[in-house]
């Protein structure tokens, strides 16, 4: 079936749809502030090549959900095909997977 696309009803369909423009300003807008801390603080280091170490986090600043969260995010904004990709798939899986393991602790 062929079809055919009229330029004057496709501009009157695009000047009337909803400026949707302002959803785009941050993309981080609709997640966590757990998530939201993972995006600034592992997520974007991670993609610029930093590294990241686990000891310079603050971890009652986020749970476990949240770490699905922006993988999630990553998956759904970023390319599946990317190295950075496999990084934090590697890492994720190894965090899911990994046993609780109890320790002795000293408190004072």
């Amino acid at each position: 079936m062929s079809r055919t696309i009229i330029i004057s009803r496709l501009m009157e369909l695009l000047r009337n749809t909803e400026d949707e423009s302002g959803r785009f300003a941050d993309p981080t807008a609709g997640l966590s502030v757990g998530a939201r801390y993972l995006f600034d603080n592992v997520l974007i280091p991670l993609m610029n090549g930093a590294e990241v170490n686990t000891g310079s986090l603050d971890m009652d600043r986020f749970d476990r959900e949240d770490i699905g969260t922006i993988f999630d995010f990553y998956t759904d904004n970023y390319t599946g095909y990317s190295q950075e990709f496999s990084r934090l798939r590697n890492y994720y899986d190894v965090c899911c997977g990994a046993p609780p393991v109890c320790r002795r602790t000293a408190f004072l």
